[in-house]
């Protein structure tokens, strides 16, 4: 995990100059691109280049890059047409963002992303020396003013603890495509995701899941590192986000796959095994556990939250804790019915 750099050793990073890419695909975003790109060219990083790929937007995302290129040597404007693609989701798009990037490192985010800092692409590449290859960053969703944006949100501060301990512990299995840097070479040949052509999703951490052992990848939390985005406002959409990332986890290592299904099922036997408790007559050992388990978890929760600028807190674990068994009941059928757009 990255300390926290002083003003000097942020200086001594922009003075190695790293030539860097960022790269943003887009589809029918325009309202949330707008002040994106600005904080983009806003960044305290002496050169680099932003890529977007227009993937095919009919909301005037295309009249609206064509205007802006002018205005800036180091912006390129890519277009994918919708009727050569023949990969689902984002992928092409990347591919062809990828293609075309220049820099020795590749840096990721979406469009409908807030960059948090006027440092962001100092600080995700501060943590590359000679022997790091990629830096995986942290993107807290904020929620709107409902139930399902809440709960959502919580979902992927808990997303954001597992992938990033499991990275600290040399077990890396995903990353987000929100806030991810890559260097460059990398990326093999002319279809990086060739691996995984048949689903929407996967750019990001079915991409790490490719990565040889021997590449080595840090986290990195600091404040000016994080990027925002807004968690699905609706239970519909919530259930399709969702349903598309349980998916890709089916394209996960064997071992990532038994790890993570082993928390989820120890999850759901854990409350049954209180509930057990409660009507067998067994109650103050079933609140005893209950307690003990709540207290081991919240602390960790309580310390990412705070790490992460997690702003709903973490004082609603308890609530979020209990819906996480209608989550894994909810996102079963999910497993069997496949999305081929964004």
């Amino acid at each position: 995990m990255a300390g926290k750099a002083s003003k000097t050793e942020i200086k001594d990073h922009i003075s190695s100059q790293l030539s860097v890419s960022v790269i943003i695909c887009t589809y029918n975003s325009l309202n949330t691109l707008k002040p994106l790109i600005h904080q983009v060219f806003d960044q305290n990083y002496p050169e680099f280049e932003c890529i977007i790929v227009d993937d095919g937007s009919t909301d005037g995302t295309s009249e609206w890059l064509n205007s802006l290129v002018q205005n800036h040597s180091n912006l390129k404007v890519l277009y994918q047409d919708p009727a050569m693609k023949t990969l689902p989701g984002k992928k092409e798009a990347l591919e062809k963002g990828l293609l075309a990037a220049s820099g020795e490192i590749i840096l990721l985010t979406d469009a409908d992303c807030v960059i948090h800092s006027g440092n962001w692409i100092s600080f995700m590449l501060k943590p590359f020396n000679g022997k790091t290859d990629v830096v995986l960053g942290f993107a807290p969703l904020r929620p709107a003013d409902t139930t399902a944006s809440l709960l959502s949100s919580l979902e992927s501060l808990l997303t954001a603890m597992q992938y990033g301990s499991y990275a600290s512990a040399g077990m890396p299995y995903m990353g987000v495509g929100r806030n991810m840097a890559y260097r460059r070479n990398l990326i093999s040949g002319s279809s990086p995701f060739a691996l995984h052509k048949d689903i929407p999703s996967g750019d990001d951490d079915l991409f790490i899941q490719d990565m040889p052992s021997e590449v080595k990848m840090k986290i990195q939390t600091e404040a000016d590192s994080l990027v925002y985005s807004y968690s699905p406002s609706t239970w519909s959409g919530w259930y399709r986000q969702k349903s598309r990332h349980v998916q890709t986890s089916l394209k996960y290592s064997f071992q990532h796959q038994i790890i993570l299904s082993m928390f989820a099922f120890s999850h759901l036997l854990f409350y049954a095994a209180v509930l057990s408790g409660l009507f067998l007559g067994y109650e103050i050992v079933a609140i005893l556990v209950f307690c003990i388990r709540w207290l081991i978890l919240f602390l960790p929760y309580r310390n990412w939250a705070r790490m992460i600028k997690f702003r709903p807190g973490w004082k609603l674990y308890p609530f979020f804790d209990l819906f996480l068994n209608l989550y894994y009941i909810i996102l079963f059928p999910g497993l069997f019915f496949k999305r081929k757009t964004w």
